[in-house]
Formats: C-alpha cells, sequence, structure tokens
C-alpha cells in the first residue's frame, strides 16, 4: 500500500516540474492505476460496486482520460510544452511547500510512520496541488488537468474512509465522470482552437 501511495504522490509532484503535456497526461494515467491497486489492496474490489470503481479507476482514469484528452489536444492544435505551474523559483518553491504542507497534515493526524498519514498526506497533496495548478493556469489544458487531480484527491479520501456506494449508485458516478471528462477535452479543444499560438517561454528562475 505504502509503494502505491508514493507512486500516486510522485504522480502529482513530477509533472509540476516538467514541462510537459505528456508528462501532465502521464501523472493523471499513473494517479488512476495507483488509485486502482489501492482498491484492490484495501479489499474494495470483491462486489459488484466495486468492480465498477476499479474499472473507473484503472481504464477509465488511467487509460482512457489522458488518451482522449491527448487526441483532442492534438486537434485543437500542437501542444510541445504544458507549464502547469509557471516554470520559475517562486512557484516551484511555493508548490514544495504545499507539499509539504500535505505530509505535515498527514503526520498531525495519524502516526507519521503508519500508511494512514502517508494516504492522508497525499489526499492534502492533491488538493492542495491541485488547487495551485487551478489558480496558475492560463490555458485550459492545464485548469483540466487541475481539476482532475483534485478529484483524484476526492477518491482517494472515499477510499481511506471506506465509502461503498451502491451499485447504481457508483455507476451514476462513473457515468458522471466519464461526461466531465468528454466535456472538459471538447471544450478544451475548442478553446485552444481559437486562442493565439503562444511560443515557448524560457525557463526562467523568477
Amino acid at each position: 500500500m505504502t509503494t502505491a501511495i508514493v507512486v500516486f504522490l510522485l504522480a502529482l509532484a513530477l509533472p509540476l516540474f516538467i514541462s510537459s503535456w505528456r508528462t501532465a497526461l502521464a501523472g493523471l494515467a499513473m494517479q488512476g492505476g495507483a488509485l486502482a491497486v489501492l482498491v484492490v489492496l484495501g479489499g474494495h474490489a470483491h462486489s459488484p460496486s466495486g468492480t465498477v470503481l476499479l474499472a473507473d479507476l484503472a481504464l477509465m482514469r488511467g487509460v482512457f482520460t489522458p488518451w482522449y484528452l491527448a487526441d483532442r489536444w492534438r486537434r485543437g492544435g500542437s501542444l510541445p510544452r504544458l507549464d502547469l505551474i509557471p516554470a520559475n523559483l517562486v512557484h516551484w518553491a511555493l508548490a514544495s511547500f504545499l507539499l509539504a504542507l500535505g505530509l505535515w497534515f498527514g503526520t498531525s493526524l495519524a502516526p507519521a510512520e503508519s500508511p494512514e498519514a502517508l494516504l492522508l498526506a497525499a489526499v492534502a497533496s492533491a488538493v492542495l496541488l491541485g488547487t495551485l495548478i487551478l489558480a496558475s493556469q492560463p490555458r485550459p489544458e492545464g485548469e483540466v488537468v487541475g481539476a482532475l487531480v483534485i478529484e483524484n484527491g476526492v477518491v482517494l479520501l472515499e477510499i481511506f474512509v471506506g465509502a461503498h456506494l451502491p451499485l447504481a449508485a457508483q455507476l451514476g458516478v462513473a457515468g458522471i465522470y466519464l461526461l466531465t471528462v468528454l466535456r472538459f477535452g471538447w471544450f478544451a479543444q475548442r478553446l485552444h482552437a481559437d486562442l493565439p499560438d503562444e511560443p515557448d517561454a524560457p525557463m526562467g528562475f523568477l
């Protein structure tokens, strides 16, 4: 379980420091895969509702969402670079501080070396870093990634508390997520097509 949570945290942090839309989507894929592993390890996949949740995380979030968004973004125009946060020391320091704040939050609510502390830290980090992405983004593609990062943090919290939805409700949640991602992809494609092309910004320090 600890390994899956560490992978989730790395999938949150690395795309913030690597300016690439491929890295951003790979981070979403890794988050979905890590969430699916946590569902299996937590024993939540032994019911019809849990099976739907597992398929939602592994297939829809881990595979379909990155592929679909990449396809929509390519149709809207080339994306050689996507900064989830501005590439400078100020924003990198802020992202590092929020990540440390998330880790502190987890250890303040659970024993410092327990899986529960790390899981709560990952939940807090996802919400904080997703909010930072949304607050820093001038581009619709980055806003989509920020919103989905926060959504993955909410799902991680549901896994932590052991929330079990009835089958019909779980199917509804999966359907709403799918419709949301389809809408996000269409919206980002249309907006990007209407925006003028921006030259790649140099990797500045301030």
